[in-house]
């Protein structure tokens, strides 16, 4: 809607709720209005007005109206028990190796609680843990509803930035628990020189110095770097203790003085 519409707005609520106090002449609280409802159609906003006017005594926010428009432009979610439906008859038709079908199969909110819980975990739930699971699915899938309600009614820029900023924001913490995985899953080879081992030790105790612990996900990360730093300092100072063992074998005959400190 433009400015003059946004004025008739104001004559329409004035209309709903005489003892609103019409702003229409004001042009800084019009243009404001219009700033944050310029994006909904004015007969979509009047058709707002009249639902809110029928169910609330008092005059509409600009909130009021955009979650109103929001419930009359967006389709209806599924109820957390149709999405669960939808669950199951995919693990009954398509199972457990066919999850991308199966995604594909349901509607994105039942996808973003599925995926949070894991196809293959849902898959394998037997029969005395269904009840559980469900529950847990339930309280999944009514957060995510809300998330996607709650999206509809935001400005269109406020979307797009928030959009924008999840992609540019990569979680350091993320980054770091690939690391400490790739360092787990190739252990330093015997030829690994002193310098490099102490140095990894270094870099990861400055990581631990500057990370807050503020979550169960940065405590894991503690928990698997401070491994690394004692996985290392062991096989140096096995290696330091070989090395000296073979300069004794170099540098003494008998077998008795091979093992002396």
């Amino acid at each position: 809607m433009d400015k003059l519409e946004t004025k008739m707005l104001f004559g329409l609520i004035a209309k709903l709720h005489p003892r609103f106090n019409d702003h229409s002449g004001n042009d800084g609280i019009v243009t404001t209005w219009h700033t944050m409802l310029g994006d909904i159609d004015f007969d979509c906003a009047c058709e707002a007005l009249k639902i809110h006017a029928a169910t609330n005594d008092f005059p509409p926010t600009i909130a009021d109206i955009r979650k109103g428009a929001a419930k009359l432009t967006t389709p209806a979610l599924p109820t957390a028990g149709e999405a669960w439906q939808e669950v199951q008859r995919a693990i009954s038709i398509l199972g457990i190796y066919r999850e991308r079908e199966a995604l594909a199969s349901m509607h994105p909110a039942t996808q973003r609680a599925v995926k949070q819980i894991g196809w293959q975990t849902l898959c394998m739930t037997e029969h005395d843990d269904l009840m559980a699971t469900r529950a847990h699915f339930f309280k999944l899938y009514g957060a995510v509803a809300d998330k996607a309600k709650d999206e509809h009614v935001m400005l269109p820029e406020i979307r797009e930035k928030i959009a924008a900023l999840a992609i540019s924001a990569t979680p350091p913490t993320r980054n770091r628990v690939a690391q400490i995985e790739q360092k787990e899953s190739a252990p330093p080879s015997p030829k690994t020189d002193f310098a490099d081992g102490l140095q990894q030790i270094g870099g990861i105790l400055t990581m631990l110095g500057g990370q807050k612990a503020e979550d169960t996900e940065t405590l894991s990360i503690r928990e698997k770097a401070a491994k690394q730093v004692v996985d290392l300092q062991a096989y140096i100072r096995d290696q330091e203790n070989l090395e000296k063992v073979a300069k004794r074998k170099a540098g003494q005959s008998g077998s008795h003085e091979l093992y002396k400190r």
